[in-house]
């Protein structure tokens, strides 16, 4: 368990206004609680997160459900924490909690197409001759010390994507500066246009940056996404410096094979 407490402000705060933030992570075994408290805002500076995003959940209009906002934090167990996914959410009804994990809807077989060029990409930069198992659901990912942090933690129904960037801009600001600061040897993937905007709140005498564009650019552009290999780079450093590596691809197991040969489903073999 950790408890991490410090002065803060933003820049559009008065001059010489800060307030108190604390986070506490608490140990839950294959899982993080997070507890925050901030004390101290501007009344006319800063808009109320849980008030607002009360009355958008009681309008039926948010996305994730409220108890999955923090989901990112929840399935991370913060002592495994190896790598940062930081980047901003381009999903709505399929929005998890989790960065470009994808809520399963009924009668939806096929990922989100922004997910299926990172699977792509997992295939091309680690997968040996393994079966790939394209689960939508990253918490496989996260349980291993793969934080999936979107910069917007949630999103309105038929809303643009980015409509609450503003919103979660400070606590957002206050994490990353808090999670640099109080640890060292994390990597940080920024993926994205809005997760560079952060790049300067990341100590990079202690910590590992590896910048990529976000896969949904490639969707638009119909090519490939370029992701400079970062799942084998995010190995290597773990090995090096905590001697731990995530295991990326799940293989079906030979029973859901026999289930796909009899269904006479394709399953793609790298």
């Amino acid at each position: 368990d950790k408890r991490i407490v410090q002065k803060w402000r933003a820049k559009d705060w008065p001059i010489k206004h800060t307030s108190t933030v604390s986070f506490t992570f608490e140990n839950l075994g294959n899982g993080t609680k997070l507890t925050f408290s901030h004390i101290g805002v501007p009344i006319d500076q800063f808009k109320s997160i849980g008030k607002f995003l009360k009355q958008r959940l009681n309008e039926k209009q948010l996305y994730p459900i409220f108890d999955d906002i923090f989901k990112a934090f929840r399935e991370c167990p913060y002592e495994k924490l190896v790598t940062i996914f930081l980047t901003n959410n381009a999903y709505q009804k399929e929005l998890d909690g989790l960065a470009f994990s994808a809520k399963k809807e009924i009668g939806e077989n096929d990922c989100p197409e922004q997910l299926t060029k990172i699977f792509d990409a997992v295939e091309q930069d680690v997968a040996r001759g393994l079966y790939l198992n394209r689960n939508r659901d990253l918490t496989r990912w996260a349980n291993q010390g793969v934080l999936l942090l979107n910069c917007d933690l949630s999103t309105e129904r038929g809303a643009k994507p980015g409509v609450h960037l503003d919103l979660w801009r400070p606590f957002i600001e206050f994490l990353i500066d808090s999670v640099s600061g109080y640890n060292s040897g994390l990597l940080w993937i920024l993926i994205g246009k809005e997760a560079l905007k952060h790049k300067s709140l990341i100590n990079s005498e202690v910590h590992s940056i590896i910048e990529v564009e976000h896969p949904m650019l490639s969707v638009k552009e119909k090519r490939p996404w370029r992701h400079k290999n970062i799942f084998s780079e995010i190995n290597h450093a773990s090995k090096f410096l905590n001697n731990y590596t995530i295991d990326w691809i799940i293989p079906y197991t030979e029973n859901e094979i026999n289930k796909f040969i009899n269904s006479g489903l394709q399953i793609k073999k790298i």
